[in-house]
């Protein structure tokens, strides 16, 4: 019978474990604000180094992205977009519905994050319309004001978009107000104001109708950038109909009319009474000058 063989030695140390993959980080919103924020997705050490993760980045307006990206591919793309009522929408093709026109998201709103809603902390009296309020005319209600960065505090830059203002230069609200824009034109398209808001969206209860913008208030919503026909008006102001509002344009809301101009047919007769009335006058002084004298047949 054989003997027992021997203990063997203790086996050698093993090798380091291969590091892992870096993961995903994925930031959305219409406008971010992660300027302050570092983001590292690079893999992990070891035996082999794990391959380097992705940054995601959603949004709709330039800037704040994080201020620091480490060991990340990084991919961007546009951020959410929302219905808006307040753009006309392009003409559907044959029996289909027309597509609403879909916009940013505007943060800050009264009522949260909308395509569309009431300016919070901004009012007609705030610097940044200082300039409309001492170029409005002395019957001016209302302004309707078209630029790329809207007021501070509402001035992120949407690329392909403009900011389209409905300003209350009063401390009277207006009453049943409208605005609308047209890339088509055509005129007619000023739809009520309303209010959505983020608390509105999640419950899906829909917007709010304002029939009323509170003195000095201000409305805002994002209109593709370009040329549109604005649309817009109020109880008691002369509405806006089909006017080219392009960036940098103001129209003011006013209550009287311009004064009308004559059609051509209109200063054809007025120009044959004047010359008849010239006429007339030619004669009587030809009388005091010649009395007993005939007037020329």
């Amino acid at each position: 019978m054989g003997r027992t063989g021997g203990t063997g030695g203790t086996g050698g140390t093993g090798g380091a474990g291969g590091g892992g993959a870096g993961g995903t980080v994925s930031l959305s919103a219409s406008v971010l604000n992660a300027g302050a924020s570092a983001v590292n997705t690079a893999g992990g050490a070891g035996g082999s180094i794990g391959g380097n993760g992705r940054l995601l980045l959603a949004s709709d307006a330039s800037g704040g992205t994080p201020g620091h990206i480490g060991g990340a591919t990084v991919s961007s793309f546009s951020g959410p977009l929302g219905s808006n009522p307040f753009v006309a929408p392009p003409p559907a093709i044959g029996p289909a519905v027309p597509t609403a026109v879909q916009t940013p998201y505007i943060p800050n709103l009264q009522g949260g994050a909308s395509p569309y809603g009431l300016l919070s902390g901004v009012t007609a009296l705030s610097a940044d319309f200082s300039a409309i309020e001492a170029s409005k005319p002395a019957d001016a209600l209302g302004a309707i004001i078209r630029e790329h960065i809207g007021p501070i505090g509402y001035a992120d830059n949407f690329g392909g978009y403009d900011a389209l203002l409905y300003v209350n230069l009063t401390g009277k609200a207006l009453l049943d107000p409208t605005l609308g824009a047209d890339p088509n034109g055509g005129g007619g398209y000023d739809q009520a104001l309303s209010t959505l808001g983020t608390a509105a969206i999640a419950a899906g209860s829909g917007p709010t109708l304002l029939d009323a913008l509170a003195g000095y208030a201000v409305f805002e919503t994002l209109v593709p950038t370009g040329t549109d026909y604005i649309d817009a008006g109020a109880l008691g102001v002369l509405p806006i109909d089909n006017l080219a509002l392009a960036d940098g344009g103001v129209a003011y809301l006013d209550t009287s009319a311009p004064a009308p101009v004559p059609e051509p047919a209109t200063l054809s007769v007025m120009g044959a009474a004047l010359a008849a009335l010239l006429a007339i006058r030619r004669r009587r002084a030809n009388r005091r000058r010649h009395p007993g004298s005939k007037p020329p047949g």
